[in-house]
């Protein structure tokens, strides 16, 4: 995503919980909203956004290094 790339996480953080809004289902959201935590250093809502695991559980692969907060 491009906001990742260029380090936007409050943008990314905005707009991904606005999609978690409209539709809590969407995966991709979930794990942009934990991304974008990660980066904030707002660990305990990160670990509370990890819903995309469960949600797309078909992609753990794609997830399993951003477990590791930095």
């Amino acid at each position: 995503m491009v906001l990742e790339k260029k380090g936007e996480w409050q943008v990314l953080l905005k707009l991904a919980q606005q999609e978690v809004k409209h539709d809590p289902a969407n995966a991709a959201a979930w794990y942009s909203a934990r991304v974008a935590y990660t980066h904030l250093k707002q660990y305990t809502q990160a670990v509370h956004a990890r819903r995309e695991r469960k949600l797309d559980p078909s992609r753990a692969e794609r997830y399993f290094n951003t477990y590791i907060l930095p």
